[in-house]
């Protein structure tokens, strides 16, 4: 009875999304909205960390490190570290949120100090998010409301051998909320409010090439993404179909790549720069009985390899006060739609395509009793957006949208 009732469920879900991907010509929105889901900024963490714009891949030490080289943990030699980093954004459509940016924690399970073999192992927990924006844009009579918040469970363990390799493994667990409303000028109302849990596997190493050179390595598997979307089209009906709820399917991000290299100049300056590769266009999208060939094709042909270059630099001005300097761009994750794979759309609502955006990062470090440290920084974020008001066979019309957001965050730990 119950593969019985699993299935008829699974066959109602495979026929509601085939009416609105297939007949609607939903590709485009989904897709976007699959890409929406799948970014995350690349710089938040810890105030350490993100002061140097997250480039700590080849440095570790950090405990925001969890989240993008869980080999960095290893570099953890004696002392635990807890911290706790609330985050004040502030954006140009004047929406100002306080959240909690980051809390983790790293913890030497051992040390015998040992010259050779394993000398050291750590165990690093922590919550960190990943998107947290909302904008409004009204153009040519359509309205575009869009709310994102995403942040990130993850676990990871590293090991020390001999002082020259530290390398770990770790599992990253993402809950996303994702928020549109488009109004066209015909007053046309579309609403998708999506939730997704999201997870995947990460294992990384740093690798000392000489005593003052670091070379990062890390590996992330494909993220599995569990979706469901309510969507409520109102004021027009399309299709003759007013609603669909409780859609089900999943996607299957690329897999990521990431390269560091870090220079130590004396004990208390650091340079750090890393790279990281991941092609959007090779995603899966699908439910349980079919994948969505549209959304794939969309994807394909206009979801392209996005590649992130971090800077981040680091140095004690004197005893206790540390300064952090960084800045990262991400290429553009799609090429627009051209007016030949627009021809013969009829989407009702607006889309959003982002294009290349730049963060630049600094921030400030004390700590005192050598046990407590607080530290602060600042993220500036540039980014353009392609928007489409509304996509019909008689207007294929984009503009181009700033998303332009600032990060305030305080850290505050100890180190035991």
């Amino acid at each position: 009875m119950s593969f019985f009732i699993k299935t008829i469920t699974s066959l109602c879900i495979a026929s509601i999304a085939s009416s609105v991907y297939a007949q609607t010509d939903d590709a485009i929105s989904l897709a976007s909205r699959c890409l929406s889901i799948s970014s995350e900024n690349p710089v938040m963490g810890s105030a350490r960390y993100a002061g140097m714009a997250g480039a700590r891949a080849a440095l570790g030490g950090d405990v925001s490190v969890i989240r993008e080289n869980p080999g960095g943990l290893a570099m953890y030699l004696d002392k635990h570290d807890v911290s706790i980093t609330p985050s004040l954004s502030f954006n140009n459509n004047g929406d100002t949120k306080m959240t909690i940016g980051s809390a983790a924690a790293a913890f030497v399970l051992n040390n015998n100090h040992k010259a050779h073999g394993l000398v050291s192992s750590v165990l690093g927990v922590g919550y960190h998010q990943t998107r947290d924006f909302s904008r409004s844009t009204n153009e040519g009579g359509s309205k575009y409301d869009e709310a994102h918040q995403s942040g990130m469970i993850t676990a990871g363990y590293g090991m020390n051998f001999g002082n020259r390799h530290f390398v770990g493994f770790g599992i990253n667990c993402i809950h996303t909320h994702y928020l549109q409303n488009s109004t066209t000028s015909d007053n046309a109302a579309t609403e998708f409010d999506t939730e997704s849990l999201n997870w995947n596997m990460k294992i990384g190493g740093i690798f000392k090439l000489l005593e003052r050179l670091n070379l990062a390595l890390v590996f992330q598997t494909p993220t599995i993404s569990n979706m469901e979307e309510d969507a409520h089209f109102n004021g027009k009906a399309i299709n003759d179909c007013n609603k669909y709820e409780d859609m089900q399917y999943r996607q299957w991000e690329p897999l990521k790549l990431q390269a560091g290299l870090a220079y130590l100049l004396g004990a208390n300056t650091s340079f750090d720069i890393d790279y990281s590769f991941q092609n959007f266009g090779a995603g899966y999208v699908g439910n349980s009985n079919e994948r969505f060939d549209d959304v794939e094709k969309f994807m394909s042909d206009h979801f392209k390899s996005c590649h992130t270059i971090k800077g981040g630099f680091e140095t004690t001005l004197f005893k206790d006060f540390s300064l952090r300097l960084g800045v990262a761009y991400v290429s553009s994750p799609t090429s627009n739609p051209n007016e030949k794979a627009l021809e013969g759309k009829d989407i009702q609502y607006a889309v959003s395509l982002p294009q290349s955006s730049i963060y630049y990062c600094g921030g400030l470090g004390y700590s005192f009793l050598n046990f407590f440290y607080t530290n602060v920084a600042y993220v500036y974020k540039s980014q353009d957006e392609t928007f489409y008001p509304q996509i019909t066979n008689l207007q294929h019309s984009s503009i181009k949208v700033s998303n332009n957001t600032s990060n305030l965050l305080l850290s505050i730990g100890a180190r035991f």
